[in-house]
């Protein structure tokens, strides 16, 4: 299928596509990706790709750990190192939101005694 009926048929963003199509003339994965038509193992790796930016990896990170992957077994353990900092990122935002959560608790909280007094 061409970039088109793919974005449209599964929803993947074209800046995804091409994004993808860049990463495969990068890694000399083909010819000029003009015309390409998407097979499931392209679509595979679209899949990663979208889920690795919703995640919240940057451009140049998910073309990194896309070439960590091609590595068979020698870049697990970067991608593992991408997926730990990732992990301790979402945390640490859990934890701020905690917080807030809390200021805004305490206020309210305030609001009501003021009420009741």
């Amino acid at each position: 299928m061409t970039r088109y009926e793919a974005s449209i048929r599964y929803n993947i963003p074209i800046e995804v596509l091409k994004e993808y199509e860049s990463w495969m003339t990068g890694e000399g994965k083909g010819e000029a990706v003009k015309g390409h038509h998407y097979g499931p193992e392209d679509l595979k790796c679209l899949s990663l790709m979208v889920s690795l930016h919703d995640l919240g990896f940057a451009r140049e990170e998910v073309l990194d750990y896309l070439r960590l992957l091609s590595q068979e077994g020698k870049g697990d353990a970067g991608r593992m190192k991408y997926l730990e900092k990732k992990r301790m990122d979402v945390l640490e935002e859990i934890h701020a939101r905690e917080k807030k959560l809390f200021r805004l608790d305490c206020l309210q909280r305030r609001i009501q005694e003021n009420r009741d007094a």
